[in-house]
């Protein structure tokens, strides 16, 4: 299910004009926005990283819930 919940982020992020890519396949120079799946922290582990002209620009997306509606999207989703 945590899959399908990804794959409809990067659907998302990609329909509103982000570059959606893996940490091992970064390339900050494809497109000005970048969203970067899996990319290593300090600590942890960023569920996304978002670069805009090659610049951090927001971090740490996650998702909490427990239900997924009819659409498959979780309910009472927080995304952070």
């Amino acid at each position: 299910m945590a899959e399908r919940a990804r794959d409809k982020i990067d659907k998302l992020l990609s329909d509103s004009g982000w570059s959606v890519q893996n940490y091992r396949d970064i390339n900050l120079g494809q497109s000005l926005g970048i969203a970067v799946r899996k990319f290593p922290t300090k600590n942890s582990e960023a569920d996304c990283l978002l670069f805009v002209d090659r610049k951090v620009c927001g971090s740490r997306i996650y998702l909490e819930g427990k239900f997924l509606d009819k659409n498959g999207f979780e309910k009472g989703v927080r995304v952070c």
